[in-house]
Order: structure tokens, then C-alpha cells, then sequence
């Protein structure tokens, strides 16, 4: 039993996909603006980071990311959160991630 989808629908997956790789990709150094349909169908605007600078690789792998879902630690209030890929509708701003050095 398969599944057919047109090339339209391939893009738009394949353009889904881009997005959410640059996304985590810009994250593993930054601190990210950007917007998602959340689930009850709501616009989120998040600013997260992926960088084990801020939050653990143990804290980050608490939540189950998978080809679906997206994890990331929200900056601004102090946990993970998640969605899913096929949701994220843009990447508006990178900023550097401010550390504290303390000697």
C-alpha cells in the first residue's frame, strides 16, 4: 500500500524540512528568533537555541525530538519546548548567545 503525494506536496515537505535543518543548525551557536503554528492552531513567536552553552545535552534529549517534532530550549521562559516541523513558518533573527564569564 503507498502513498502518493504530488510535487506540490513534495516541496512544500522538502522546503518544511530546509527550514527546520537551518533552524537547528543556526541553533547549535545562537540564540534564534522564530514563529510556528502551535497545535490549538495559534502563531507562536519563540526565541530558542540548541547551544549545550546554555542548555545541557542531557536536558535537551529530556523531550523526544524525532521527524515530526522539533525540540529546542526556549530562551526566554527557561525550558524545552517543541512542535511540529511541518508548523514552522520562518526564522526572523540570530543573535549571539550572551555568556557570562565569571573568573
Amino acid at each position: 500500500n503507498t502513498h502518493k503525494i504530488s510535487f506540490g506536496e513534495a516541496q512544500k515537505i522538502s522546503w518544511s524540512a530546509w527550514k527546520c535543518n537551518k533552524l537547528s543548525e543556526l541553533m547549535q551557536d545562537f540564540e534564534v528568533s522564530f514563529e510556528y503554528i502551535k497545535k490549538d492552531g495559534t502563531l507562536r513567536k519563540a526565541t530558542g537555541t540548541l547551544s549545550e552553552s546554555v542548555v545541557s545535552h542531557e536536558k535537551l534529549t529530556e523531550r523526544k525530538a524525532s521527524d515530526k517534532v522539533f525540540v529546542y530550549f526556549d530562551v526566554e521562559a527557561g525550558e524545552l519546548r517543541s512542535f511540529l516541523r511541518a508548523n514552522l513558518k520562518i526564522i526572523k533573527a540570530v543573535k549571539p548567545i550572551n555568556i557570562l564569564v565569571t573568573i
